[in-house]
């Protein structure tokens, strides 16, 4: 529900000039709600952003661990297999 303000009442103001003002600070006070709606959802964007940031960070963390691990397991690999040939040549 929007709030009527108050008439203005000035001696001598043409009346049509008074609703006019009135309309102009309803208008006025629509717009700033308008604009604070958008920094709000800006806001939630960029703290949507930041979580994806987050996760994006922490999956590029889990990434390079399994290449390291993966490394190792051939590396293991590798080792196992120049044992074995060694140990057939014996």
């Amino acid at each position: 529900m929007s709030e009527v303000p108050e008439r203005i009442t000035i001696r001598g103001m043409n009346p049509a000039l008074i609703v006019e003002l009135e309309r102009v600070a309803i208008a006025h006070k629509k717009s700033r709600n308008k604009m604070a709606k958008e920094i709000l959802e800006n806001h939630l964007k960029k703290g949507l952003l930041v979580n994806e940031i987050e996760q994006l960070q922490d999956l590029a963390s889990s990434y390079t661990d399994l290449k390291q691990l993966i490394t190792e397991l051939i590396t293991n690999q590798n080792q196992l297999i120049e044992l074995l040939i060694t140990k057939r040549n014996e």
